[in-house]
């Protein structure tokens, strides 16, 4: 199995990817746009501009937009605001962020989904911080420490997520 960790700046990848008893953890990229490829067949990768975590690709934006307009700019590049599925994925995508970001995660009714993922419900197991004071507070954002809600109407940056793809063989 290949994995493939590619980057647009200096960080740290957090990523743990269990499959068939391989892991990859805490691998520094060091080259600007660099690529990283584990041992095996073929390379799949994310394009220019995306980094990689394991099967998926992250496009971590530098304009602000709100909620809205940033589902809409993600849905240009072929993806969506991202869905976290993990407490492993949000600590990698927390390692790569110093100011808040839209995901795609939304309030209806009294419950919190991920959009565009059918009855994909919040996991347990993130570190989501409800407690808001904001009446329309009905956006989920990520930050670097925690998981929080804020109106949609607010500029944010925002993370979008994609499969990678494979170039046909």
């Amino acid at each position: 199995m290949d994995l493939v960790f590619q980057a647009t700046s200096k960080f740290k990848i957090q990523c743990e990817k269990n499959t068939n008893e391989s892991a990859v953890s805490s691998m520094e990229v060091v080259h600007s746009s660099g690529l990283l490829r584990t041992a095996g067949k073929g390379c799949c990768t994310c394009q220019g501009g995306w980094s990689c975590c394991g099967e998926k690709c992250y496009y971590f934006s530098e304009a602000e937009k709100t909620w809205d307009e940033s589902e809409a700019s993600c849905k240009v590049l072929g993806s969506h605001l991202a869905k976290i599925d993990s407490r492993e994925e949000q600590n990698f995508i927390q390692s790569q962020l110093n100011y808040s970001y839209w995901v795609g995660l939304r309030k209806k009714g009294s419950q919190f989904q991920w959009v565009h993922h059918k009855d994909a419900k919040l996991s347990s197991d993130l570190d989501f911080h409800t407690a808001t004071h904001v009446a329309d507070a009905e956006c989920g954002y990520i930050k670097p420490r925690h998981l929080n809600l804020a109106p949609c109407r607010r500029y944010f940056h925002y993370i979008c997520k994609k499969n990678f793809t494979c170039p046909m063989t």
